[in-house]
């Protein structure tokens, strides 16, 4: 408690420490996240987001980002209580590019299988790991990401509609990381790659989740994402590509061959032979997109 109080003392370097300190624990100590929704450092926090400060706002959605990790369920619907579309909009379109990147990896965190519901699968076809980096590498200025695990996930369909109530919709979730990756120049590559894990992490969904991907336009984008000088970007586009083009048996809530499954791999072909360029080598299957 002694803590979460101090996200509310008057300096502005105590908010600082005691806002990584919880970007840490709920990390290191998974109880710790029911702890700091009970508490108020979740409501806490979204205040926080809204701050004049540049690393104060970092912070805070550094946290946030990393109560989602590894969440169940119930965690992450208690979490978007306290928040609201208008203000996961706002993140996304932060003056601050670090803020902005946070906030696209807190959705790809949202995406992610919560381990209750996680389905393991003997396929190349998974859900992106977390976002899992540390608060207290802020302070070198990092974005990086780790892996939560080895294991193929899928995400549960009420996972992946958090993600667009989080954000207003599924065409405003998508509009945002359009934007992302139509500027993939002036963006951090870090920023980018977080929009391509959202994306991969939504095509592992139903064959309605699927087809919200292809109706927004990103698909081309993230064959361009594939060609990208930088190999974790490529990486990641590679993942959204195996992910909506794959098949699966179909059994009401998963796609089912001659759905949104048929849709992706013409999606897929068209874009490639627009742009005239081969696309990367297919990831075999030990291989982990970090």
């Amino acid at each position: 408690e002694p803590l979460f109080a101090l996200l509310f003392d008057d300096s502005l370097q105590v908010q600082l420490s005691a806002s990584a300190s919880i970007s840490n624990i709920v990390l290191d100590f998974s109880p710790m996240k029911q702890v700091v929704l009970e508490k108020g450092g979740v409501a806490r926090l979204f205040e926080l987001t809204r701050a004049a400060d540049d690393g104060l706002r970092v912070n805070a959605v550094w946290a946030l980002k990393n109560v989602l990790f590894m969440a169940s369920v119930h965690v992450k619907q208690a979490v978007l209580k306290y928040s609201s579309p208008s203000t996961i909009r706002a993140l996304l379109a932060d003056r601050n590019e670090l803020v902005r990147e946070q906030a696209v990896a807190l959705l790809r965190n949202l995406a992610f299988p919560a381990p209750s519901c996680a389905q393991h699968r003997l396929t190349t076809r998974r859900a992106a790991p977390h976002e899992d980096t540390m608060a207290s590498s802020l302070s070198r200025g990092a974005g990086g990401g780790g892996a939560a695990g080895d294991g193929e996930f899928m995400s549960s369909a009420a996972e992946l509609d958090l993600v667009f109530e989080a954000v207003g919709g599924s065409e405003c979730l998508f509009e945002r990381l359009c934007a992302i990756l139509d500027d993939t120049e002036s963006s951090r590559v870090g920023t980018v790659m977080q929009a391509l894990y959202v994306v991969c992490n939504v095509s592992t969904g139903s064959e309605r989740h699927k087809h919200a991907v292809f109706r927004s336009g990103i698909v081309p984008r993230v064959i361009s994402c594939a060609k990208h000088e930088d190999e974790s970007v490529r990486v990641a586009a590679i993942w959204c590509i195996i992910n909506l083009a794959w098949l699966d048996g179909g059994d009401g809530d998963h796609p089912s061959a001659g759905g949104a499954s048929g849709d992706a791999n013409s999606t897929i072909i068209n874009s490639q032979n627009a742009r005239r360029g081969p696309m990367p080598l297919r990831p075999s299957m030990e291989e982990r997109a970090d």
